[in-house]
């Protein structure tokens, strides 16, 4: 009876574990989840990018684009992926300036223009620099997964112009 009593207590203890373990990742996901408006959402990831290339990460850039992006010039994603490493690692002296966003969410919140002040400047960019123009992005909500178990979306840039051909 006792050894019973002890592998109820274990199995009890199993489970404590796992349902704090499930929680802690439940509010882990949640912070991670987009904060705001639509609108807000997509000046928050303007910024975010712009934060991170003044940093020179481009995890960080790279991860508000779709991997599904295509623009009017036919540059995919693994070439927008490849420049962007290349710019932020081989530039220097970079300065980025993004900014004000003008959005606009259409009917059904799934997708989305924006509108924002670019200036790139710098030397030795394997890019043209300077850049001072203004970008119009296409966005799209698409769905993300948080710690494997939690479903969200996230809006995510399919398509800009505004930056030249090079």
């Amino acid at each position: 009876m006792e050894m019973m009593n002890r592998k109820v207590q274990i199995g009890a203890l199993v489970v404590l574990a796992l349902a704090l373990g499930f929680g802690w990742m439940w509010v882990k996901a949640n912070g991670r989840r987009p904060q705001g408006t639509d609108e807000q959402q997509i000046a928050n990831l303007v910024a975010s990018a712009g934060e991170s290339a003044r940093n020179r990460e481009s995890r960080g850039v790279l991860r508000h684009i779709s991997r599904k992006y295509r623009d009017d010039n036919n540059i995919t994603y693994p070439i927008v992926a490849r420049q962007t490493m290349q710019l932020l690692t081989q530039t220097e002296d970079l300065q980025v300036e993004a900014g004000p966003v003008n959005v606009r969410v259409e009917p059904g919140g799934q997708t989305a223009t924006a509108d924002f002040h670019l200036k790139l400047t710098g030397r030795n960019a394997p890019i043209p620099i300077p850049m001072d123009t203004t970008m119009h992005l296409a966005l799209k909500k698409e769905p993300v997964r948080y710690y494997l178990f939690f479903g969200g979306a996230e809006w995510k840039v399919t398509s800009a112009s505004g930056y030249g051909s090079y």
